[in-house]
């Protein structure tokens, strides 16, 4: 090894260390201790807390800079500060290739986009919404972080694919045609009515909140009436349950409301309408019940909660990363 290896080397370590740490404090199992410990590490140099910094704002940088390069196919150069961080010998011997295919078709902790959601025809981006028309006087409302494609359907009209996030749907007035939204494995059916369709993870949400959706899945198909709900994944779907649909539609009006819902579960949601991320570390926690409503537009304001109902630490990292522990 060179002398310019060497430094090269070392050079790394503190890089490989800082992302090793947020991979690990965005697992879902970090613990106060953990977050300790990386406080530690954080403060035992000047690199390290440098590392820290440049790996924390990569997670927000990575996505964008793939939106605006485009996918390449041998993924070179799509992410300059990843490729800078894995080192010039890693890029020799292809590493690099496949962890920028990696990290474009199935992101870690769903922290930027996949490459089908940057190819989509429409894509909304954190905290936006956008309404669409569509043929047949059908209307499409599409939340945050949501992408479509939009295909022609057999015997005309429009047929769209909900490749992730959440849409509401308005047929329009006694359509002449079935709307059609695919979603995974599954499919949602409606002539006249009004629906949320939500697709997070690998679980497929609708909720009728007027008329009727026939939901077609894997050979079943569901009807659900107004102020029904059912769900599916790949491999089954439910039955049609009755809900309120006043928390579900609320994010059009700008509202998130949640009832006595698990902590964990409030943070991940909240997390998909702002920068960065929140990550609760401690398990008990993660399981507190939350009864609230938050405006989107006052974001902030969930820390500050949390703080005084459950006496939460907040630990803030670069990127817009927030720790929350007991």
């Amino acid at each position: 090894m060179t002398e310019s290896d060497d430094h090269t080397a070392r050079a790394e370590t503190p890089k490989q260390e800082a992302f090793a740490w947020l991979i690990r404090l965005t697992s879902g199992d970090a613990t106060t201790e953990d977050v300790r410990a990386m406080e530690r590490w954080r403060r035992q140099s000047l690199l390290n807390e440098a590392a820290l910094i440049r790996a924390s704002r990569l997670w927000q940088s990575v996505g964008p800079a793939a939106a605006r390069r485009g996918a390449g196919a041998s993924g070179f150069g799509l992410f300059p500060h990843l490729n800078s961080a894995i080192g010039r010998r890693a890029v020799l011997g292809g590493a690099i290739a496949a962890a920028a295919a990696y990290v474009v078709v199935r992101p870690p902790f769903g922290l930027w986009p996949s490459f089908s959601e940057l190819t989509s025809d429409f894509r909304t981006g954190t905290g936006e919404r956008r309404e669409l028309a569509m043929a047949g006087g059908a209307s499409v409302e599409m939340n945050t972080e949501t992408s479509i494609d939009v295909r022609p359907a057999s015997g005309g009209g429009d047929r769209i694919e909900l490749i992730s996030g959440e849409m509401a749907v308005e047929t329009g007035i006694h359509a002449s045609r079935p709307f059609v939204v695919i979603a995974a494995s599954g499919r949602a059916i409606a002539t006249d009515a009004t629906f949320n369709m939500r697709y997070i993870a690998s679980s497929v949400c609708i909720t009728c909140l007027t008329g009727s959706v026939e939901v077609e899945h894997q050979g079943r198909t569901v009807s659900v009436a107004a102020r029904q709900q059912v769900s599916y994944s790949d491999d089954r779907i439910g039955e049609a349950t009755d809900i309120d649909p006043t928390a579900v539609a609320a994010w059009r009006r700008g509202v998130l409301i949640f009832h006595n819902e698990p902590l964990g579960q409030v943070i991940e949601e909240v997390n998909r309408y702002r920068p960065g991320r929140i990550i609760v570390t401690d398990a008990n926690l993660n399981r507190r019940l939350v009864s609230a409503r938050f405006r989107l537009d006052r974001l902030q304001e969930v820390i500050t909660q949390v703080q005084q109902v459950f006496g939460a630490n907040v630990t803030n990292l670069p990127g817009g990363i927030i720790l929350l522990s007991s």
